[in-house]
Parts: structure tokens; C-alpha cells; sequence
């Protein structure tokens, strides 16, 4: 992995093989792997996030599946009922894991929609057909957490675009509180994940988010992550974890 002009450079067949043998190990397989990378990128992220469930004693499952094709949601455009998800479900807890799902802002004051990369959204909150009134988002207060894919290299500016989506979409995160219930049932906190290493200003910004009160979590050079899902058992730990050490060592 590298980059050229800001961009990050990653093995597109790899991540590929990789997330066929993920999504392998849920009897399934994807419609399509994109050859665009940015889309590869997403397929591999809502991957990552599935696996941090799973790795937290949940038991996930591949749903509505299309005669056995995990139909992936790789843009804005579409219901996330025509596509596939990841159920989760560990004693009373239950949420569902969406690709590109259309959620509202937390301060509701008007009718802005936002679509986040991975949504992990509560047990029931998204329709299993088009309701008759319509639908357009789920409700902020649905929106457990989610994370973003970014096919570049983690400079400040992208740092700021990220925490702008937190304080849009999740602005306690920005205040140190989570939710009443959040650590126990294992979730993360809401993150940026990228093939892109830590630009080294970017690093000495990251390092200093506990301080200001930021839960949000950074994870660089996510395609040698995503290679580990070729393995039998998937991944053996969680990028995502609060207990998995933040990357801030950069070369320069």
C-alpha cells in the first residue's frame, strides 16, 4: 500500500479474494465486487464492521439475501429493503448493519438527509417494504453508529470533513458521552477508515481527539486489515475495538 497524489494505492484483487472468503463463511456470495476501488472500499469497510460484531460474541448473519447473493447498496440512490444486510443479535440486543444507508441529522430542524458508508442502525428501525406514506431516512436516534470509507490518504482536511459528519449525525461523541448502554452492548465509536496512511500533521490531530473529548476512532492502511479476511476464522481481533491500539505512527 502507498499513495500517489493524495490518493491511496491498494491491491484491488486482493481485497477481492478477500472478501469472497468473508463473505463465504456466511454461505454467500456478493453480486458484484466493484473494480472501482472507493466501492471495493466500502464493500471491505461494512465487512470490517460486520466482524467487530462478531468477534464481540454476536451472532451475525448475512439477511435478505437473493437467492443466496448478498446484494451490496453501493451508492445513495436505492431502498434498503431491494438490498442485503448483517444481522446482529447477542441476548436482547439486536442491530442490522446497512451499506450506504440514509439517515437524519441529530438536530432535525429540517429535511437533510445523510448517507453514511456503514450504518448500524437498531433492531426494526428500516422498513422491510416501502411503507405507504414513504421513506427517506431513519430517524438520528435509530442510528446506533457508522463508520466512513475514504480511498485517500488521512490528511487534516479529511480529519475535519470527518468530524464534521460526527457533529452532524452524532455530536455527543464529540462532547465524551456515549450513549446509556453503547460500551456494554459493544459497539464503536463512530470512525474513519482508509487504505491511506496518517499524514504525520493529521497523526499529532488524531492523537490529541481523547483530550478534546472525541470518541471517534481512526483506522489507517485498512487493506492490510482486509487482507486478513481470506483467513478460515476472519479477522482474530477488531480494528474497531476500543482496546485496539490507535495507529499514530506515521513515516513522515
Amino acid at each position: 500500500m502507498g499513495a500517489r497524489g493524495g490518493w491511496a494505492v491498494l491491491n484491488a484483487a486482493a481485497i477481492r479474494d478477500a472478501l469472497r472468503g468473508f463473505i463465504g463463511r456466511h454461505k454467500a456470495e456478493f453480486d458484484r465486487l466493484s473494480n472501482r476501488r472507493s466501492q471495493l472500499l466500502e464493500v471491505g469497510s461494512l465487512a470490517v464492521c460486520a466482524e467487530h460484531y462478531r468477534l464481540a460474541g454476536y451472532e451475525v448473519r448475512a439477511a435478505n439475501l437473493q437467492n443466496g447473493v448478498f446484494r451490496v447498496k453501493l451508492g445513495s440512490r436505492g431502498y434498503p429493503w431491494n438490498f442485503s444486510w448483517f444481522d446482529c443479535a447477542r441476548g436482547h440486543n439486536a442491530f442490522e448493519v446497512h451499506s450506504n444507508l440514509s439517515v437524519y441529522s441529530a438536530y432535525r430542524r429540517d429535511e437533510g438527509v445523510y448517507v453514511v458508508d456503514v450504518g448500524v442502525a437498531a433492531g426494526g428501525a428500516i422498513p422491510r417494504s416501502k411503507p405507504a406514506e414513504g421513506w427517506m431516512a431513519i430517524e438520528n436516534h435509530a442510528l446506533v453508529t457508522f463508520g466512513e470509507a475514504k480511498y485517500l490518504v488521512i490528511y487534516p482536511m479529511l480529519l475535519a470533513q470527518f468530524i464534521g459528519i460526527v457533529s452532524e449525525l452524532a455530536p455527543t461523541f464529540l462532547r465524551g458521552e456515549r450513549p446509556s448502554g453503547f460500551e456494554d452492548s459493544s459497539h464503536f465509536d463512530p470512525a474513519l477508515m482508509s487504505v491511506g496512511y496518517l499524514h504525520a500533521t493529521a497523526s499529532r490531530i488524531a492523537r490529541a481527539y481523547p483530550e478534546r473529548g472525541y470518541l471517534v476512532k481512526i483506522v489507517p492502511a485498512l487493506d492490510m486489515k482486509l487482507s486478513l479476511l481470506r483467513q478460515d476464522g476472519g479477522l482474530n481481533s477488531s480494528v474497531l475495538g476500543r482496546d485496539h491500539e490507535q495507529e499514530f505512527d506515521v513515516a513522515f
